[in-house]
């Protein structure tokens, strides 16, 4: 039986990915900085354990997809790439990525939403 601060954690972070249903939000974990990856997700509207997803990396890569079962964390779920391209750096990726996706995106990223 979890004890009551991984249980309260665990109501938090649920209660998080309810709030975040169709936006794009950044993975705090993931986040670009200091050479780490950049993890952006959007649940799904009618389950957020579901949706999309855009992970860039450090050298430029780029992958987005799907997602699946992203409880008790999104770090946790399944993904699936449906699309993978070197764009050379993880500036020009971020700029590409963004341009494409349009303003619902770029609103996600800087966290106004």
């Amino acid at each position: 039986m979890p004890d009551a601060a991984a249980a309260s954690d665990y109501d938090v972070w649920v209660r998080f990915m309810r709030s975040r249903r169709g936006r794009w939000t950044v993975d705090p974990i993931h986040d670009g900085e200091n050479g780490r990856r950049l993890l952006c997700f959007c649940p799904g509207l009618a389950d957020e354990t579901r949706g999309v997803f855009v992970e860039v990396e450090a050298d430029g890569t780029v992958r987005a997809g799907t997602y699946e079962d992203a409880l008790p964390h999104v770090g946790d779920a399944l993904f699936r790439a449906r699309w993978e391209r070197d764009f050379g750096s993880q500036r020009e990726a971020v700029r590409v990525v963004a341009e494409r996706l349009g303003m619902p995106f770029l609103l996600g990223l800087i966290g106004a939403v």
